[in-house]
């Protein structure tokens, strides 16, 4: 099959012995709550749609060609980025995590 067939193979390894077999390992013989980590993985990926999205038309629409297109490009992402993780990506214990250090800094000054 070549070199499709190659690649094929090792998706097909990968995911069942990485993906199945060590969760199923995990879950079973070390008592890790898997399927509560694959939940809060799934939580964590709703932050990245809004992100994703937005690139796709920014660099449908918009042309970046040199420097300052692309640094406006990238803070814009950043921008999302941020606020759609904080948003939807992240419980109230990570945004207390990462609150709590920069009110600690500014309580400071």
């Amino acid at each position: 099959y070549g070199p499709v067939g190659s690649a094929a193979g090792t998706a097909l390894s990968l995911l069942l012995g990485n993906g199945l077999v060590m969760n199923l390992y995990y879950w079973k013989t070390l008592r890790i709550d898997i399927p509560k980590f694959w939940k809060n993985i799934l939580q964590m990926g709703k932050g990245l749609f809004v992100p994703v999205a937005a690139g796709a038309v920014i660099i449908r629409w918009v042309k970046v060609c040199n420097v300052p297109s692309f640094l406006l490009f990238m803070i814009l992402y950043m921008g999302i980025y941020m606020l759609s993780f904080w948003r939807f990506g992240m419980n109230s214990e990570e945004k207390q995590l990462f609150i709590k250090p920069i009110l600690g800094l500014l309580r400071k000054h």
